[in-house]
């Protein structure tokens, strides 16, 4: 939707209205970006059980553990990050359609009343 934002009431004591401005090209963007970003954190989870197997070799069982430890820590954040991207990611495209959905219905009812 195009417009500024603002509020004022022209001629009318105590009213106010407002105007909002979204840019769904920005949430398209942004949506694929984070759609990106899944894609990187799956390359980098790919890594994980080699680096598990390299861990074991270390030989100290201390350094194992803390490198395991770290692994499985890391690997669950980043799991945490991939399911709240998707879902961001999802829901921006989603709100992007809507709004552009809803300017096309203003557009075409405004000139439907000319």
């Amino acid at each position: 939707m195009s417009g500024g934002g603002g509020t004022g009431g022209a001629g009318s004591a105590g009213a106010v209205s407002a105007q909002i401005q979204v840019v769904y090209e920005s949430l398209n963007s942004t949506a694929t970006q984070l759609t990106q970003a899944v894609g990187i954190i799956d390359e980098v989870t790919a890594h994980h059980d080699p680096l598990a197997d390299q861990a074991s070799a270390a030989g100290d069982p201390k350094v194992t553990g803390a490198i395991t430890s770290f692994l499985h820590t890391w690997s669950y954040g980043l799991g945490c990050m991939k399911s709240d991207a998707k879902e961001l990611s999802s829901d921006l495209a989603a709100a992007a359609r809507r709004y552009q959905q809803l300017e096309a219905a203003i557009a075409k009812a405004a000139h439907k009343g000319r």
